[in-house]
């Protein structure tokens, strides 16, 4: 789970604390949002969070449980606003005006990117072990 898959490539478990951490800055702009039309929403640097949070450091598991829950969180709020509530926006720093609605759509697209990256990884994982795995001797009979 802490294998790079190349140097400065994150590894599974880094991931996936990258995952529940961006689920709180989805949480938070949303909610912005929602409660102020039209603010200004902070871009954040990711490799900077990776470093200071020590992502390489922390429990793959524990990381994927935030995540569930603080989705599940979110998921909860998204169902309940009014239609007219997902057309509420935010001014993004860099990326400009974003909706609910596209917020929504770009951190679930997020989510899969991300999880291809975890299956190439894993997939790397295997093909490696098998390379390392030693070959059996055949018995002479």
């Amino acid at each position: 789970m802490r294998w790079q898959p190349d140097a400065g490539k994150w590894s599974i478990a880094e991931i996936v604390a990258h995952l529940a951490d961006v689920e709180i800055v989805a949480s938070w702009r949303m909610r912005s949002i929602i409660g102020s039309d039209g603010i200004t929403i902070q871009p954040f640097d990711q490799d900077v969070w990776a470093s200071v949070f020590e992502y390489s450091k922390r429990d793959p598991g524990q990381s994927l449980e935030i995540f569930r829950v603080l989705r599940e969180n979110n998921l909860s709020m998204l169902k309940a606003l009014p239609p007219e509530a997902w057309e509420r926006h935010g001014m993004h720093l860099e990326r400009g005006k974003e909706t609910i609605a596209h917020l929504a759509r770009m951190f679930a697209g997020h989510d899969t990117n991300h999880v291809l990256q975890v299956e190439r990884i894993a997939t790397q994982l295997k093909q490696a072990a098998k390379k390392a795995k030693p070959k059996k001797a055949k018995r002479k009979k």
